[in-house]
């Protein structure tokens, strides 16, 4: 959360997590709340600052604390079940993101499907084919014996490939979810750089104004000085 602390004091985030929470709107829809909100958040936060911020940012700041955390659950999850500990282990999640992991159900939500079934094709004996033609007067062979099936290591492969599967849907959630937070602060820097622009617009636009007031203001005074 490195990013986050530099863009918010820990009393503006425990601030910001008890008024979502009390929002239920956000916590039950999982909506994404009123501009009216996040404009009474972003008073509530300011005043608690600096730093300041809008209300956009203000909801990119949660956004990114959220993501942030359930990379986070996804990096337990895979590192524990590999290790063959109990997959969502929250050990090493502080009090206040505990709170925010099951205020907003984030377990629930990246949890695999259970009881789904493995990808390939089942293992099957082979087929003997009978000829109808006589049999012979020779003694019939003794068939071959036929191993056993293993049926522990078969679960096993199938139980392994399950588990492979969903690690590589779980990475895949991981980088999607690494690829939508960039995008929003690529959004971020760009509306941050349209205000920069409307700034110098409006510096361009009072210093033209100054230079018009002394121009005719010198005027004036030329006016004078040629009366006299």
């Amino acid at each position: 959360m490195a990013e986050n602390r530099q863009n918010a004091t820990s009393e503006q985030i425990e601030k910001l997590i008890s008024l979502v929470e009390s929002n239920k709107q956000i916590v039950t829809s999982r909506s994404l709340g009123t501009a009216k909100y996040w404009n009474a958040v972003a008073n509530e936060l300011n005043a608690l600052g600096p730093p300041i911020h809008n209300r956009n940012e203000w909801k990119e700041i949660w956004y990114d604390y959220c993501d942030t955390l359930k990379d986070q659950l996804v990096d337990n999850y895979v590192k524990n079940k590999d290790a063959g500990k109990y997959p969502w282990d929250l050990t090493n999640f502080t009090p206040l993101e505990k709170r925010v992991i099951d205020m907003m159900c984030m377990v629930k939500s990246l949890q695999p499907i259970p009881n789904t079934r493995a990808l390939g094709l089942p293992h099957m004996s082979p087929v003997k084919f009978v000829s109808n033609e006589p049999q012979s007067s020779q003694p019939p062979v003794p068939p071959e014996p036929q191993p056993q099936p293993e049926t522990e290591t078969t679960v096993g492969c199938v139980r392994n490939r399950r588990h492979r599967y969903r690690s590589l849907a779980e990475l895949q959630l991981l980088e999607l979810r690494k690829l939508t937070k960039v995008n929003r602060k690529l959004c971020l820097l760009k509306q941050k750089e349209l205000k920069v622009k409307n700034k110098q617009l409006l510096l361009m636009k009072q210093r033209l104004k100054m230079d018009i007031e002394i121009a005719q203001k010198r005027l004036e005074w030329d006016r004078e000085m040629a009366g006299v």
